[in-house]
């Protein structure tokens, strides 16, 4: 274990809702749950000294400026796997509007 070996985090998000589409603005409006994962070789566990208890979900649900957001974060032992630390995956819904070129035809 070094303290000076940068950590990698992989990004990545899933499409849950298509909001809006403005045709005018030339924009659309996303609902996504952002994913984030990295190794943390400074935090594991035993899961024989722990009830054989490998994963752990932190479930949180936070009211800011009266809405509501759901975060979890799922933290599992690399135990099994022979080695250190842990695998840390970080997910939480996020709005998004993005522009992009709109051309909209109806079919009659």
């Amino acid at each position: 274990m070094n303290h000076s070996v940068p950590t990698t985090v992989s990004f990545s998000m899933s499409l849950y809702q298509i909001l809006a589409i403005n045709e005018k603005h030339q924009s659309v409006d996303l609902n996504v749950w952002v994913i984030q994962k990295w190794k943390d070789d400074f935090l594991g566990w035993n899961p024989y000294l722990y009830g054989m208890i490998n994963t752990t979900i932190l479930p949180v649900v936070m009211n800011r400026e009266e809405t509501e957001r759901y975060i979890n974060v799922v933290v599992t032992t690399n135990f099994w796997k022979g080695e250190r630390g842990a695998e840390i995956k970080f997910m939480y819904p996020a709005l998004y509007r993005t522009s992009c070129v709109l051309d909209i035809r109806y079919a009659s």
